[in-house]
């Protein structure tokens, strides 16, 4: 098995005055026949509620990529892997806390400079426009 991915699965915290925490994406690529997956998880169906108006989470996800294929897989699982296929991990996010639309703007600024979120992701969650925001110049 080769890592070809791991980090912060983008777009799986919850919106809110303060966002969820991210989950993680791992992806492997499978170099041998039979190997098997074995996973015992939850939040697949379930999402990571949020509180006082903010949104849940993003829900965890097993998927195969197998000859151009996508087989998604439950929660609780032992599934067969092949040389060649591509196994994608994605756990879940934390739901956020609060009006989305109370979020400092500085926040999603920062969240979109980190690659957090998308301008649009930011006008959609948050209602706010990083492009028509005005700036502060100081002179």
């Amino acid at each position: 098995m080769m890592v070809e991915e791991y980090g912060i699965r983008r777009g799986s915290a919850g919106a809110g005055k303060f966002r969820g925490g991210m989950g993680t994406r791992r992806v492997y690529r499978i170099l041998d026949d039979d190997v098997m997956f074995n996973a015992y998880s939850d939040r697949f169906r379930i999402l990571p509620w949020g509180l006082f108006g903010g949104q849940p989470g993003a829900p965890s996800q097993f998927t195969v990529e197998r000859g151009g294929v996508l087989i998604h897989l439950g929660s609780k699982v032992n599934f067969p892997l092949r040389r060649g296929d591509r196994l994608i991990i994605e756990i879940a996010g934390a739901g956020g806390y609060g009006d989305p639309r109370e979020r400092d703007r500085d926040a999603i600024l920062r969240d979109i400079e980190f690659g957090f979120l998308t301008a649009e992701e930011a006008r959609e969650q948050f209602g706010f426009d990083p492009e028509r925001e005005p700036v502060e110049v100081i002179v």
